[in-house]
């Protein structure tokens, strides 16, 4: 209710938009507030009612974190829902949101989507290099629900474009992130990665401390022998499976101790695309695909289908990252 209130730097679109979502603010939570809610909604503006649910869809992604209402209306969308089911989302997501909002004071947006003033007492940063940092940030994203509070992208004194990451260590560990790095990058090219070429877009893991030093190099280790970054055919054949293992190409991604790096020699550059695949997603699926990202993830991670007759047996499904080969352990943190 209190974070979803009207602010004074939002232009609202309509009078009836702003009675409506006034209505249901002031409405306590619950099934009551699902028919108030839907019975505004039809009296106001599609545009408030959007805008309250891509705010409380945000709010369940960052996890305990509730955003202002200004942060929610500059990325409002129109939902593509109609009657029924957008009243019962409604009612799932208001319910939602009053669950998260009640174990927060407040939370401020400050120019990003990802920086959020409820960050949990017991955090740690970790921070990591791998071409272009927007598409790195967005690795991050997609496990934030796992106990990452912040994400921004940056550049580190030598130059490398980076990205830093803000946990809670009580529910994300670093092997987690670890897994999440290797995962989104190519950790074989040290000279760049796809299109962006140059030593500031090698990839580096900035380890903190000792400990964090010697669980990437182990990370590193699993990853590169499980074979998954090998080439995905020879000779115009597919490998791996029960054809055997796909050849093992040693990585070339630094792993440097860098005790105070995180938490004073960071510089935050927003410019460089903070919260670029939120704010342009369109053009960063489309530039995911056109640097090569999208083809070179979807050889070395998905499934191939093997038509060779081995032990009297044609045909089979070859799975290239799997327990077995430990690539599923690493890139799941759960080693």
């Amino acid at each position: 209710q209190k974070h979803l209130r009207s602010n004074e730097n939002i232009s609202l679109s309509d009078q009836r938009g702003q009675q409506a979502m006034t209505h249901c603010q002031q409405s306590p939570p619950g099934h009551g507030k699902l028919s108030r809610c839907r019975r505004s909604w039809k009296a106001g503006s599609i545009l408030h009612l959007a805008a309250a649910i891509k705010c409380i869809t945000h709010t369940l992604e960052i996890g305990s974190a509730c955003l202002t209402s200004k942060t929610c209306f500059i990325h409002a969308r129109t939902p593509k829902i109609e009657g029924d089911k957008l009243s019962r989302r409604t009612g799932a997501l208001w319910t939602a949101l009053s669950v998260s909002c009640a174990t927060v004071d407040r939370t401020v947006a400050q120019g990003s989507l990802s920086v959020s003033a409820s960050a949990t007492k017991s955090s740690n940063m970790a921070v990591f290099s791998a071409g272009d940092s927007r598409f790195l940030q967005a690795a991050f994203e997609n496990i934030r629900y796992k106990g990452i509070s912040n994400i921004e992208v940056g550049r580190v004194p030598d130059g490398s474009r980076a990205v830093r990451v803000t946990y809670d260590p009580n529910r994300c560990s670093y092997k987690v992130l670890l897994g999440a790095f290797w995962r989104n990058i190519n950790p074989t090219d040290g000279d760049g990665q796809f299109t962006d070429r140059g030593k500031e877009f090698r990839p580096i893991i900035w380890a903190s401390n000792e400990e964090e030093f010697e669980l990437a190099l182990k990370s590193k280790q699993l990853m590169q022998d499980s074979g998954v970054f090998g080439p995905r055919e020879i000779s115009g054949k597919l490998t791996g499976g029960k054809l055997g293992e796909r050849k093992v190409v040693p990585f070339n991604t630094e792993i440097v101790l860098a005790a105070n790096l995180a938490s004073q020699n960071f510089q935050a550059v927003p410019q460089d695309g903070q919260d670029f695949s939120k704010l342009q997603t369109k053009t960063f699926k489309d530039l995911f695909k056109t640097s090569g990202r999208e083809t070179f993830f979807k050889e070395q991670f998905a499934p191939v289908s093997i038509s060779e007759c081995v032990d009297g047996v044609c045909g089979y499904v070859y799975f290239p990252c799997t327990v077995e080969n430990r690539c599923l352990d690493v890139t799941s943190g759960s080693w």
